[in-house]
């Protein structure tokens, strides 16, 4: 076990009187899992205090259980026995070559993935780029396109008043044809 492995989940410290959940065998100080299970709203579960599964919390009376199925309830939280002095010894040669080659795969998925995480923001900026630049370009194309529609009302208002010009011009200057000594004949 490492040193980080002898460290409460709860208080950071060096373990005391450490217990251990029935989840994964997550340890913790036993004063310190007692108060984090007081500090729980549900009388009758608790959580980890590390990987958040669920346990329960109560035991049953066991005057009221037969004695041949005492040996199968099991308290949920139990306590462990350490001996810190020991371990280095008892540590398997194998056990930490196989430990440090699951280390460098998951190093090398941790790598891949940041690599992956770096291509898709990367994307993801290049997108957001392009959008603003459509956006601009829409927004150019709207400008150009009520400066054309303005333009055409004038034209229009400019084609109305000379109509109106060449109406009062041609009914000015009326030339009857034929002329009428040209019809008396």
């Amino acid at each position: 076990m490492t040193d980080d492995a002898l460290n409460c989940p709860i208080c950071l410290e060096r373990l005391k009187n450490p217990v251990v959940t029935p989840c994964a065998g997550h340890m913790s100080c036993s004063n310190c899992m007692k108060s984090h299970i007081r500090s729980s709203s549900d009388p009758i579960m608790s959580n980890c205090p590390t990987c958040r599964a669920a346990f329960p919390i109560v035991s049953p009376d066991l005057t009221h259980v037969p004695s041949k199925y005492k040996l199968f309830i099991n308290p949920s939280i139990r306590r462990v026995y350490i001996d810190a002095e020991g371990l280095s010894s008892s540590v398997d040669a194998e056990a930490i070559e196989s430990l440090n080659e699951q280390v460098a795969i998951l190093n090398a998925r941790v790598a891949s993935l940041h690599r992956d995480k770096s291509l898709l923001i990367e994307r993801c900026e290049s997108a957001l780029r392009a959008a603003e630049k459509h956006r601009e370009d829409e927004r150019d194309a709207r400008r150009a396109m009520e400066t054309v529609r303005k333009e055409s009302r004038d034209w229009e208002r400019k084609y109305e008043v000379m109509k109106v010009k060449y109406r009062d011009l041609k009914e000015q200057y009326v030339i009857v044809w034929p002329p009428m000594s040209a019809r008396s004949c």
